[in-house]
């Protein structure tokens, strides 16, 4: 018999004791069939889902949360700019801790970890490039320094050919 869970709605054996989508903790039939009863003490210990699974939603949540400040302060409009990867390197590993923090069970594969550090990470060095490049573009074009920054270019390596 199948019993559907009162968070998610998804179907839930009736033998389990968590929903295997949410984790939400399942009422489950005496074996006689005549009453409900909470799970049994040696079926809290199952392991509702696999660690190396990555809930996404949650995972994405937290790496744009923290991949906004680092991409910020990588970036070369930043004066701490020049720490850009410590700042990544430093949102990567929150953002696996506060993924693991609000997981259950509270613990994730290096795999799964990785893969959460390596997003965040993707996601801050994005918007540092996003960020420099339209600064750039503001004080090239825009604020119309383009002939101060040729200049500068040509002193600094002076096989640019004009």
């Amino acid at each position: 018999m199948e019993i559907t869970c009162i968070r998610c709605h998804q179907t839930v054996e009736a033998e389990n004791c968590y929903c295997p989508s949410c984790g939400l903790p399942q009422l489950v039939y005496a074996a006689d069939g005549s009453s409900y009863g909470e799970a049994q003490p040696e079926q809290l210990n199952e392991v509702v889902r696999d660690a190396s699974e990555v809930d996404w939603k949650q995972a994405l949540r937290v790496a744009v949360m923290l991949a906004i400040p680092a991409g910020l302060l990588s970036s070369a409009v930043s004066p701490l700019g020049f720490f850009g990867l410590v700042w990544m390197a430093t949102a990567a590993a929150w953002a696996v801790a506060l993924y693991v923090r609000s997981q259950r069970p509270a613990w994730v594969t290096i795999g799964a970890g990785v893969r959460i550090g390596l997003v965040t990470g993707l996601l801050a060095g994005w918007l540092a490039f996003g960020i420099s490049g339209g600064a750039l573009f503001v004080e090239r074009d825009v604020l119309h320094h383009s002939g101060q920054i040729d200049a500068e270019w040509k002193t600094a390596s002076p096989r640019v050919s004009s």
